[in-house]
């Protein structure tokens, strides 16, 4: 949670002369941060050094987990949100660095599924720039979206939402993961994103909610590829522990 709401923070800090600028946002919200800026600042620095105790008390993975999804986010709420295509790549990366907190860092199948996760991050980015697509067009700023257009926006969401669901079946649940295949048949319309968004939240949440629970049920995961218990470890990363 903490981690969380040090992440937000930071994005809101990053982007408050955007959303001052943007119709959709919340003005009053963006003024008063931007009225406050100082104090975002120590609130972001005191929840770093919390987080940061935290985990040298708690576990190294931890202090790994911290640096690597506050330094990530941090470097693309303030600049690579806004570089096409190198927005995936970093919500991909930074989809798996935020997942760090929950599990302890050498176990595998907690991996795999941060990579379940992260593909999922980079389907929510690319439905974003999807959403603020005329408004970031008319602000002259290039996301993803508007490099490729929204017809092949769509295209591309598409292909990794696939990928997403395939990775599910493969590696986590061969039969839950089928639901996640749900998702390709909605339609994503600009002026009813939030719809779609809603819609795959559901879909793509319940799915993983019953892939938690198959996986704390049985104590492994049930892909067609791999079987993976949540024993198993990554030996190169136990030093960390």
């Amino acid at each position: 949670y903490l981690l969380n709401l040090l992440i937000y923070l930071n994005n809101d800090y990053c982007n408050v002369d955007h959303d001052l600028r943007a119709r959709e946002r919340d003005q009053k919200k963006a003024a008063y941060l931007k009225n406050h800026m100082s104090t975002a600042v120590a609130v972001q620095v005191g929840l770093f050094i919390i987080l940061g105790v935290i985990g040298m008390l708690w576990s190294y993975g931890m202090i790994v987990a911290l640096v690597a999804g506050v330094g990530i986010c941090a470097v693309y709420s303030c600049k690579l949100k806004r570089v096409p295509y190198v927005d995936l790549v970093v919500a991909f990366f930074g989809g798996i660095a935020i997942l760090l907190v929950s599990f302890p860092i050498d176990m595998a199948l907690g991996w795999l599924l941060a990579c379940q996760l992260a593909l999922l991050a980079v389907c929510f980015q690319l439905v974003q720039t999807i959403r603020d697509y005329s408004e970031d067009k008319a602000l002259g700023i290039r996301t993803t979206a508007v490099q490729l257009g929204l017809v092949r926006s769509k295209y591309v969401l598409r292909i990794i939402m696939t990928l997403a669901a395939v990775f599910a079946v493969l590696v986590l649940n061969r039969w839950i993961g089928l639901l996640m295949f749900g998702v390709l048949a909605l339609s994503l319309v600009p002026k009813n994103v939030a719809i779609y968004w809603n819609r795959t939240r559901i879909i793509v949440g319940s799915a993983w909610l019953m892939i938690l629970g198959w996986i704390f049920w049985t104590g492994s995961s049930y892909g067609l590829l791999l079987s993976v218990d949540k024993s198993a470890i990554v030996n190169w990363l136990t030093w960390i522990r």
